[in-house]
């Protein structure tokens, strides 16, 4: 912001991970890194608290120190959608109207109105929902938690295989070329295997026919991907691709391209920045990882080796 706003203190009924992983991005590509978002979602405890929602905000809160985020557990749920930007102490503006703190409302095709507000009221408004809010980590917000079977199944243990069978939507992605063999080349999961390069740096390229396909988001939208493992990673896509300028043809961690290559190779049982090998994902089992869509902003990645 050209005002030289540092801080936001906003109040929404429901938010995302990666709306808060987007615009933090999108702040450091403007280089202004140094801005420091104070989150209050309002509606957690009307219809429970996703596991993954609040698991994605607790990695991104260790990605990232300058967003801080929190959950109405006291007195009624909170649906209002309140931004206040400040500069240190000085109030620059605020806004307030239907917009949750979401991509669908800020960079979807939704119609929503946002209506100017003075930031004090903005603050002053925050500061009252804050003593009925807890943080991420508190107990409170463990007991709201819901956990969709989809998750359930990948942190069921015992060696045990996701069952995401419910999930219609999903693809087959492999790391091999058509020639049947891992790329030679600084590509794929062997990105960063390059001088100057952080070597753990990797990607996951996206076919043709699933670019056209659509099944995943734009470039401009993060999405939130849950591992069979039981991990989460934000991710987006990347890449023009030459089918439409809005879709990627790879799939980043927006936050460091390292946590792809390092997820993967501790799968694999490899060292940090090791070069991946075709005999690796041989010995391991799977040469392919399988996504399904949740949502428009959830997806499951199946890497689950064969019994």
């Amino acid at each position: 912001m050209e005002s030289g706003a540092n801080l936001l203190y906003a109040v929404s009924g429901f938010a995302s991970p990666t709306m808060a992983s987007y615009h933090l991005e999108a702040l450091k590509k403007a280089g202004r890194d140094s801005v420091h978002i104070k989150l209050i979602m309002g509606m957690g405890s009307r219809g429970g608290i996703q596991k993954s929602e609040r698991d994605g905000f607790l990695r991104l809160a260790e990605e990232n120190p300058n967003i801080d985020t929190r959950y109405v557990v006291h007195n009624a749920p909170v649906h209002s959608k309140t931004y206040a930007w400040y500069k240190d102490d000085v109030p620059i503006e605020g806004f307030s109207g239907s917009a949750n703190y979401t991509q669908t409302a800020f960079i979807g095709r939704q119609r929503e109105i946002l209506s100017p507000i003075s930031a004090e009221d903005g603050k002053r408004y925050f500061e009252e929902i804050l003593p009925d809010s807890v943080d991420l980590e508190d107990y409170r917000v463990e007991n709201l938690l819901v956990v969709p079977q989809i998750e359930k199944a990948s942190r069921s243990g015992g060696g045990e295989k996701p069952e995401i069978t419910s999930y219609a939507d999903k693809v087959t992605i492999s790391f091999l070329g058509r020639n049947g063999q891992l790329p030679s080349g600084a590509s794929g999961l062997n990105w960063g295997q390059r001088k100057g390069r952080e070597p753990n740096q990797a990607y996951i390229k996206i076919p043709a026919d699933i670019i056209r396909k659509g099944f995943f988001p734009e470039k401009a939208f993060h999405f939130l991907v849950l591992t069979d493992d039981g991990k989460e990673l934000i991710c987006h896509t990347a890449q023009n691709s030459s089918i439409d300028p809005n879709l990627g043809k790879a799939i980043h961690t927006p936050q460091n391209n390292s946590f792809l290559g390092l997820y993967f190779r501790s799968r694999l049982g490899l060292a940090s920045g090791q070069k991946v090998t075709i005999q690796d994902l041989l010995r391991y089992g799977r040469t392919d990882v399988t996504f399904s869509k949740i949502d428009d902003e959830t997806y499951f990645m199946d890497f689950s080796a064969p019994p």
